[in-house]
């Protein structure tokens, strides 16, 4: 092998190495970026979980893990939440649970947006009264 032959072979392999690293790293950088958004559903959930809202938590929990395809994973959700659209009814109930909860959640824990919360209530039953 000639001197001119290895430092062709040495560029080469230079050039191989320092792709291979930057996909690495680009692969690295992806990875991460998944791993914050599975950790914000997370969080997400556990919000969701205090609200009162453990049916739409677990869609958060089912994309956290990965679940999306079979029992308890997100597709199985979606499916419940457009089953639960075609009935009116069925809304009007996830409505006012969601709004329950949320009061109980604030009254428990913030009580400057609770009492921002009874003025709006109380303001929109002043109009109601008026109205009619």
């Amino acid at each position: 092998m000639t001197p001119d032959q290895m430092w062709k072979l040495i560029g080469i392999g230079s050039i191989v190495f320092a792709a291979c690293t930057l996909v690495t790293a680009f692969l690295l950088w992806r990875w991460n970026a998944r791993e914050r958004r599975r950790e914000q559903a997370v969080e997400l959930m556990m919000l969701m979980h205090d609200w009162g809202l453990g049916w739409l938590a677990s869609a958060f929990l089912a994309y956290a893990i990965g679940n999306y395809l079979g029992k308890g994973s997100i597709a199985q959700k979606l499916y419940e939440v457009a089953r639960l659209l075609g009935d009116t009814s069925q809304v009007a109930a996830k409505r006012r649970h969601f709004v329950f909860s949320l009061a109980k959640y604030y009254r428990e824990h913030d009580q400057a947006t609770a009492a921002e919360l009874v003025a709006v209530l109380q303001a929109s039953s002043d109009d109601t009264k008026t109205t009619k």
